[in-house]
């Protein structure tokens, strides 16, 4: 029995961890131009962004969705991006809750 708990929680870590990285690559097809808030993905600073700093943004945006913290740095405003956002969101609930 201990057996069987111990493969579910590593199976739902394995899951919400690539969800995470679905959804940053999805996030990494999305225009720029969708995007708002102070760590935005855009030129905002000044400074060319690289493409190790653009897939990092995408990849942190993600990762604090997907635990449900949302700092609010970085924010969807399309109604088609927060769509996908809420839909990041509720697999994550999901997944948790199985």
């Amino acid at each position: 029995m201990k057996l069987i708990i111990e493969r579910i929680k590593t199976n739902k870590v394995v899951l919400i961890l690539s969800t995470m990285i679905l959804f940053a690559i999805v996030y990494g097809l999305v225009s720029d131009n969708n995007w708002g808030g102070t760590n935005s993905f855009s030129n905002n600073e000044g400074r060319d962004i690289t493409l190790t700093d653009y897939t990092i943004n995408k990849l942190y945006f993600s990762i604090t969705t997907g635990c449900l913290l949302g700092y609010g740095d970085i924010y969807p405003i399309t109604s088609f991006l927060k769509s996908i956002v809420s839909l990041q969101v509720l697999i994550t609930i999901i997944i948790i809750a199985l």
